[in-house]
């Protein structure tokens, strides 16, 4: 796992875990790795560090021998302070490993089957009546991705910390789709996880920020884990932006009219 750290990152670890160096910093548990691969482990995260371009970042690797673990560079330019391993980051698409959980349990649960198409669910998408939920979810859907969109990419470069609402980005994809027949092909899209992340919000009539803490992060004591605040550069781990209330009556959402559920939503 990697994190990388932007200019206005100032993240607060832990009281429990408090490690200090301006140096690589490494730390095993369950084990003792190898010096010959930690060796190598370093080389190729201190070549990668220098061709990102970032200002710091972290990483690591766990194997049953052990676990290795590096950062390097600085976590707030203006500070200089180091980058640490215990601070927390956005863990960005491995949000949508908690969403793709989410739905099958839902489905497990009967309150959706995986064959339902989206159109169910949320009116508005292309073909809405072809495309079934288990093609968004394995990216074989052919709904367009939302960051492919430049005018999207321009403004959220130029606007870091605006929140999005799901249907905002939701419609930004689905104006450029279909990108394939549905079925037909494959295209990683984040669209298909906002668009999901509403469906599971409407057959659970909660917010999927609840059904995160809920269904994962307190079962699994992800105790460092959170669904952090609407500012995309805080390292705040209070509530994200939320989520579009779901439709009280189960009836299909229509689009345009609201925290992204697949990209960048949570931290570690």
């Amino acid at each position: 796992m990697v994190g990388a750290a932007g200019s206005k990152v100032d993240a607060s670890p832990p009281a429990h875990e408090r490690v200090s160096s301006t140096n690589p910093h490494q730390q095993g548990h369950g084990g003792s790795l190898d010096p010959a691969l930690k060796k190598s482990l370093d080389a190729a995260f201190e070549k990668s560090f220098k061709q990102s371009g970032v200002p710091g970042a972290v990483a690591a690797v766990r194997t049953p021998e052990g676990t290795w673990v590096s950062t390097l560079g600085v976590a707030n330019k203006a500070s200089g302070k180091p980058m640490r391993a215990d601070m927390h980051h956005r863990i960005g698409s491995i949000t949508k490993t908690f969403t793709a959980t989410l739905l099958l349990r839902a489905a497990a649960e009967g309150r959706l089957s995986l064959d339902d198409t989206i159109d169910q669910y949320v009116k508005g998408v292309p073909n809405g009546d072809e495309i079934t939920l288990r093609q968004m979810a394995n990216m074989s859907s052919g709904i367009a991705s939302y960051t492919a969109d430049k005018q999207w990419a321009e403004e959220a470069l130029s606007h870091p910390r605006k929140v999005w609402k799901p249907r905002e980005l939701a419609r930004i994809g689905i104006k450029d789709s279909l990108v394939f027949d549905p079925g037909k092909g494959w295209q990683y899209s984040n669209t298909n996880y906002v668009l999901l992340g509403l469906v599971l919000e409407q057959v659970t009539d909660k917010p999927i920020g609840k059904l995160y803490q809920k269904e994962i992060i307190r079962p699994l004591h992800l105790r460092e884990t959170s669904f952090p605040n609407a500012d995309p550069l805080s390292p705040s781990r209070t509530s994200m932006a939320t989520p579009s209330k779901a439709s009280p009556t189960g009836s299909p959402q229509t689009l345009p009219t609201g925290a992204p559920h697949g990209r960048g939503s949570q931290e570690r």
